[in-house]
């Protein structure tokens, strides 16, 4: 997600780059890209539970389903235009 929205243009300043990144997305008028922006947070909030929480009942039933979530997400993101999401605004210098 981060090098589709640089090579799109988009500027990323300092700080939470996995928030802007998917700010881009869910800001495309472009279905896909807010579906993608959603499971981006959705993959994200189940990572920091995982990580960050002493105790997470029901691991055993949400890891094969974020498995399949990851990965229908990284098929979601390869096939999307590369296009997308489009930089409307200002371009970035190389």
């Amino acid at each position: 997600g981060r090098k589709r929205v640089l090579d799109n243009g988009f500027i990323l300043n300092r700080g939470d780059a996995h928030k802007q990144v998917w700010e881009k997305f869910s800001d495309s008028p472009d279905h896909r890209c807010r579906k993608l922006a959603e499971d981006a947070k959705r993959l994200k909030e189940k990572r920091e539970r995982a990580d960050y929480e002493s105790h997470y009942p029901r691991i055993d039933i949400d890891a094969p389903i974020v498995v399949t979530l990851a990965a229908q997400f990284a098929t979601g993101l390869a096939i999307l235009d590369v296009a997308l999401p489009r930089n409307t605004g200002v371009m970035r210098k190389n």
